[in-house]
């Protein structure tokens, strides 16, 4: 009997490793990926354009001064593969030409409602160099006296923001623009809020975008800003913190900076967002009953909780009924204990009625990832033990290709599938809808 044939046209991340696939030949396989564009300036051209050229501002050396004291907002260790150390070197060499001394500045680190990150991812984060030089703090949503009220949200409720950030002169934010499930982006206003809130403004933020059953509003999804209800209280957070200055980039499919924004909040955030748009919005021509999908590697894999946006992406063009084979290999585990305990309910009424009771994200995602569960068979290729994996209701596999042949034996020989190397990132609709 012949050998099966096979091909082996591109391959998958996984963390660190890079791994082959090796889809059987008759299948219909089609390739969901970001828009190939490549860079035809280096990253340092691209950051210096954007700061010599910044978007409805004055240039950063204008709008600080010496002796101000500067508070630098820098996304945490699960959005390190914005590579912040290179915005903050940027930042930092033209704030000392400014005559601003090292003594006046903080660096912030926008943990949101996230675990705190340990020594090693904060100078992973900001850089060994700038970790010594100057004051690093970790936000934490829970601890009042980190938190003092800035204002007010449309509704008339505090808004509850990081003491540093208020507190200082001039605040600058750095990160990066992506398509986000409940913001529509991120980067912008989303390093305020929910980076550096307090916990109740976060939870406030994040109830707007549920009616009382907690189905997402229609506009909350991802590109989406107009008539998206949580965006007018991330402006107002914003503007409560007093943001001077942001500098956000877009990073391509392969880790390298595809362009940068910078200057105003909003004005300069609102350009990147069309770049981001431009760039991963993906049309897809099917849907198909079997989709394989990578979070992208190190560092977008690092914790299961984060590897659920790519997990929503997949289960957007699967066939209702069909397969996902996510590959996070979660390195920093679950990522999430109140997601895990959410998870424990094991019924979406269940957690529909305790989030009735008692409003939590981490609940939220628990009510998302077991739709998405019981809708599709969901099998993660990662480094969690298979009881973490089976607590999940997904499949535990040990490879790629185990999990092709472990789903194969439902699927037909010339089954259809969709292949998306970086669903973390990249977010595909049925064409023509």
């Amino acid at each position: 009997m012949a050998a099966e044939k096979h091909i082996d046209e591109r391959v998958f991340k996984w963390g660190t490793q890079t791994l082959s696939v090796q889809f059987p030949a008759a299948y219909q396989v089609e390739w969901i990926c970001p828009h190939e564009i490549t860079a035809t300036r280096s990253e340092e051209d691209i950051v210096n354009q954007a700061l010599d050229h910044p978007i409805g501002s004055l240039r950063l050396e204008a709008v600080v001064k010496p002796g101000n004291i500067i508070a630098i907002i820098v996304n945490d260790v699960t959005r390190l593969w914005q590579k912040p150390q290179i915005l903050l070197d940027h930042i930092l060499a033209r704030l000392q030409q400014t005559g601003i001394k090292d003594q006046d500045i903080a660096i912030i680190v926008a943990t949101g409602m996230h675990r705190a990150d340990f020594d090693e991812h904060l100078r992973s984060i900001v850089g060994s160099d700038n970790y010594g030089r100057m004051a690093v703090f970790d936000h934490d949503c829970r601890d009042p006296d980190q938190l003092v009220k800035a204002g007010h949200s449309p509704g008339g409720t505090p808004i509850l923001l990081n003491r540093r950030v208020v507190e200082a002169d001039r605040v600058i934010v750095v990160g990066g623009i992506a398509l986000h499930g409940v913001a529509g982006f991120s980067g912008g206003c989303k390093s305020v809020l929910p980076g550096v809130a307090g916990y109740e403004t976060i939870q406030q933020f994040h109830r707007l975008a549920f009616d009382d059953q907690f189905n997402l509003h229609p506009a909350v999804k991802p590109g989406s800003v107009k008539k998206n209800p949580g965006i007018p209280l991330m402006q107002a957070a914003a503007r409560a913190a007093g943001v001077d200055f942001i500098l956000n980039v877009i990073v391509g499919p392969n880790g390298r900076y595809l362009d940068a924004v910078a200057g105003d909040l909003i004005e300069a955030h609102r350009v990147g967002c069309r770049m981001a748009r431009d760039y991963f919005l993906i049309p897809c021509p099917h849907k198909a009953p079997l989709v394989v999908g990578s979070v992208g590697g190190y560092p977008r894999d690092i914790e299961m909780y984060q590897s659920i946006k790519a997990l929503g992406n997949c289960a957007d063009v699967a066939a209702k009924g069909g397969t996902i084979i996510l590959l996070s290999q979660c390195a920093q585990g679950i990522g999430s204990d109140d997601w895990l305990a959410w998870m424990q309910l094991d019924d979406s009424q269940a957690i529909i009625q305790k989030l009735s009771r008692e409003f939590s994200f981490a609940g939220f995602v628990a009510l998302k990832t077991l739709t998405i569960t019981s809708t599709y068979r969901v099998i993660l290729v990662s480094g969690l033990l298979p009881e973490t994996v089976r607590r999940l209701h997904m499949e535990p596999a040990g490879s790629l290709n185990a999990a092709l042949k472990t789903a194969g034996r439902d699927l037909p020989a010339d089954t259809q599938v969709l292949a998306m190397p970086l669903a973390g990132s990249t977010v595909p609709y049925i064409d023509g809808n």
